[in-house]
């Protein structure tokens, strides 16, 4: 697994605002919000930065969220979730959500790095 020190985000400037990272702890178990991009702070309508997952996720569900979470803590393994929904305009999109676990021992993940692409489908 990748070191957070590994990730340069010069190389995805654009990308940036898309961008989440979720502190992992144990004992108790839970996710934090590290950092968050400005397009999921303008999507959410609200900045969750220093907040648990449990209380201010984005999604389908409290329990979507954190098992997406907990399934890339356990299994030091990357997640792709795609989730199609009705945006405000009325249209069909389909929004997808990239876990990436990122670890500093090379063991037990630490953070969880997230993008999120949201894909405006149009007929």
């Amino acid at each position: 697994m990748p070191r957070r020190a590994d990730i340069d985000p010069a190389d995805f400037i654009k990308h940036l605002p898309h961008v989440l990272l979720v502190d992992v702890h144990r004992k108790p178990d839970r996710f934090i919000y590290r950092l968050v991009g400005t397009g999921q702070v303008e999507v959410r309508g609200h900045d969750p930065t220093g907040r648990d997952v449990a209380e201010a996720y984005y999604g389908p569900s409290r329990e979507d969220a954190l098992s997406c979470y907990s399934f890339v803590r356990d299994d030091s393994a990357f997640l792709l979730d795609p989730e199609p929904f009705i945006g405000s305009d009325g249209k069909y999109n389909q929004r997808e959500v990239l876990f990436l676990p990122l670890s500093e021992d090379g063991q037990l993940v630490n953070q969880i790095f997230v993008y999120v692409n949201v894909v405006r489908i149009s007929w």
